[in-house]
């Protein structure tokens, strides 16, 4: 016997659409991650995830923009504008031709980020990318980050290696 659907859940307030289950669904393989294989490799793992986004990025940027170059201006520009189009809130702290600082007040990844350190690694990875796309060479650091427990995150972008002496950044390379 077939029952006639009556409505009942249409009108509660359920706060879950799209976005936040995507978003729980990233932060709980995240946790998963962490749980089984350690911060180090989930940190690898996300990484990787974050390359294959990056390429995703770029090609989207160029296409849209038809350019495959930019100015450390222009990249600073960018960053924030892929982060914005995702529910960060990056801006620029400081800007030289030499390196690239920014600021961020809101985590793409929304609250749930706190203690989950290992999700800063895919915001390093696409900045990385997209910036060695563009300049042959990136190294990032993430500074401060909201998943620490910082009030804002800090994400500084190093556009010549000779700058990189102490190694303390992740260095990304374009390899075409």
């Amino acid at each position: 016997m077939e029952q006639k659907d009556s409505g009942e859940f249409i009108n509660l307030r359920v706060d879950v659409d799209q976005t936040r289950f995507y978003r729980q669904c990233l932060l709980e393989l995240n946790d998963v991650l962490d749980k089984v294989l350690g911060n180090d490799e989930s940190t690898a793992f996300v990484g990787l995830v974050a390359s294959r986004l990056a390429d995703f990025f770029i090609s989207a940027y160029r296409e849209a923009h038809g350019r495959r170059h930019y100015s450390p201006m222009q990249l600073a520009q960018l960053l924030i504008d892929l982060k914005t189009r995702i529910g960060g809130d990056f801006y620029v702290s400081d800007i030289t031709g030499r390196k690239i600082v920014l600021r961020n007040r809101q985590c793409p990844f929304g609250k749930g980020v706190l203690g989950k350190s290992s999700l800063c690694s895919m915001t390093a990875g696409v900045f990385g990318k997209v910036v060695a796309e563009s300049n042959q060479y990136a190294a990032v650091s993430v500074d401060e980050a909201i998943a620490k427990g910082d009030a804002q995150c800090k994400v500084t972008i190093l556009l010549q290696a000779e700058d990189n002496s102490d190694g303390h950044y992740r260095e990304f390379f374009d390899v075409r």
